[in-house]
């Protein structure tokens, strides 16, 4: 990294740590504090110990470099450690919807930084769970209820019909679902939504 790369990174890393300073204020102490403090997480990190890689891929300071190193790491509490890190990337999300471990693939679409496409390739997944709370989102599209409404599962298509986001599109092909609990929240959703009660 470059000098300027450099300062802004050590910047950003004093403010994670509440300390607020700016370049000037940026001495060669302060550097010199912070890179022992990542030297130490990179050091945990190569351990043999579980406990320590998972404690280190999830200390405040990591960096995106540590929570690719997490992501690779042969035990899934590492992995889930590091996708549940705050300065998990996009990419870092992508790598975690890969992952053999549902937790970690769970963990991953919770993200805040999970983008529609995330939850669109979450919805493929071929664990409950992970759909059911690809649609609890703050991202999900009109197009991702579309989609959930195919699913196989019907705890999964009632989740997409009681959505918030469930159009009277969405509603009207609820009442023709095959299961009695999605068809029946269709039909109320769509009665409440259509014939409000007035005064």
């Amino acid at each position: 990294m470059d000098d300027n790369t450099s300062i802004q990174f050590r910047l950003r890393l004093a403010q994670i740590n509440g300390i607020n300073i700016n370049e000037e204020q940026l001495s060669e102490t302060n550097h010199q504090s912070i890179d022992e403090s990542l030297d130490h997480i990179t050091q945990a990190l190569n351990r043999g110990n579980v406990a320590v890689r998972r404690n280190a891929v999830a200390h405040r300071l990591a960096t995106p470099e540590h929570i690719t190193q997490g992501l690779n790491d042969k035990e899934s509490y590492v992995r889930a450690a590091a996708i549940n890190h705050h300065s998990a990337t996009p990419e870092h999300i992508t790598q975690a919807l890969k992952d053999k471990e549902p937790a970690v693939r769970l963990l991953a679409i919770k993200h805040p930084k999970a983008t529609p496409e995330h939850i669109t390739q979450a919805l493929k997944d071929k664990d409950v769970d992970v759909r059911q709370t690809a649609l609890k989102h703050h991202n999900v599209t009109s197009e991702h209820i579309t989609q959930a409404l195919k699913d196989t599962n019907p705890d999964v298509r009632y989740d997409a019909i009681t959505h918030h986001k469930a159009t009277t599109a969405h509603l009207e092909q609820g009442m023709r679902d095959s299961d009695e609990s999605v068809k029946r929240a269709a039909s109320i959703i769509h009665k409440r939504d259509h014939n409000p009660i007035t005064d």
